[in-house]
């Protein structure tokens, strides 16, 4: 079930378009130009969103916007995906997203974090740091 080899952010276009249409609004950001990953970036990139985007429809039903930024800084590639949420006990699902999120990110020698945001709602942040060091 994972993306296209080409995935990239004309990818996670497409995945936060679909989202759009059965969730919140949804404000993307992507850098420009459209930048030059390796594959295991692009592929990872997509599916943190994908995941991000899926733990917002589970779990923040009532959020009214979300936030996704994909970002070259000098750390590498950051992904960061926010809602504005209120606070809500979610169910347990026995589910292994986050898990897998952070197994995925950290074979890359990347870092996830996610939790409550400042102002309420949920964030996800995975930083991907390129394999020479520098921002891709």
């Amino acid at each position: 079930d994972g993306p296209p080899a080409s995935a990239g952010p004309e990818r996670v276009e497409a995945l936060v378009d679909r989202f759009r249409r059965q969730g919140p609004p949804v404000r993307l950001r992507l850098p420009e130009p459209e930048p030059s990953w390796p594959p295991e970036i692009t592929s990872t990139v997509y599916r943190v969103v994908r995941e991000a985007l899926t733990n917002v429809a589970r779990h923040a039903p009532h959020a009214r916007a979300v936030t996704v930024t994909v970002a070259e800084e000098p750390a590498g590639v950051v992904v960061e995906v926010s809602d504005d949420g209120p606070p809500a006990p979610a169910p347990h699902r026995g589910g292994y997203g986050l898990v897998g999120m952070r197994e995925r990110v950290e074979a890359l020698g990347g870092t996830v974090s996610a939790g409550p945001g400042p102002d309420g709602g949920w964030s996800v942040r995975a930083v991907l740091p390129t394999h020479d060091g520098r921002s891709a």
